[in-house]
């Protein structure tokens, strides 16, 4: 692992979204629709509302997100944003991964929950919705079988 970063993921509920992140959540049989990564005081994303993978400061009301901290790999974080910075939101990986499960995604685009479990390390991250990727990070925080830190998360909800 690269340099440390204290980080934390925010998961979007549903609840506090319009139609569309009701409808998201409906489909994922889970309370969210969207998740980011917060650094500091940017959120890193990507959304149809975005439209592109970027950072940005929001307006954060507590009740909307579930926040759970989480250690990174700067490096990991820094080579991917260099790459993926500034593209487009995956409407194909969104539809043929979570709504339709072909496993096809665009190499070039990324959608939320894919983006932050490539920043968490995690593998083929296209498969995690919002939802799939809080219950992995919450189940899997301890580390693995041999006592390792896999996924170097630790979590505090908040």
């Amino acid at each position: 692992m690269g340099k440390k970063l204290n980080a934390q993921l925010a998961f979007y509920k549903a609840s506090k979204g319009d139609i569309t992140d009701k409808l998201i959540a409906w489909w994922t049989h889970s309370h969210y629709s969207h998740v980011e990564l917060v650094v500091g005081n940017k959120w890193i994303s990507t959304s149809p509302r975005t439209k592109a993978l970027g950072s940005r400061e929001i307006n954060y009301h507590s009740d909307h997100w579930t926040m759970i901290d989480v250690v990174i790999d700067g490096d990991r974080l820094s080579d991917l944003y260099s790459r993926f910075g500034g593209c487009g939101y995956d409407w194909t990986g969104i539809v043929l991964t979570q709504f339709i499960p072909l496993g096809v995604e665009d190499p070039q685009r990324l959608f939320c929950s894919e983006w932050c479990a490539m920043v968490l390390g995690l593998d083929n991250p296209s498969k995690y919705s919002p939802g799939d990727l809080f219950l992995e990070v919450m189940l899997n925080n301890k580390g693995d079988k041999d006592g390792n830190d896999n996924n170097n998360t630790t979590t505090n909800t908040k």
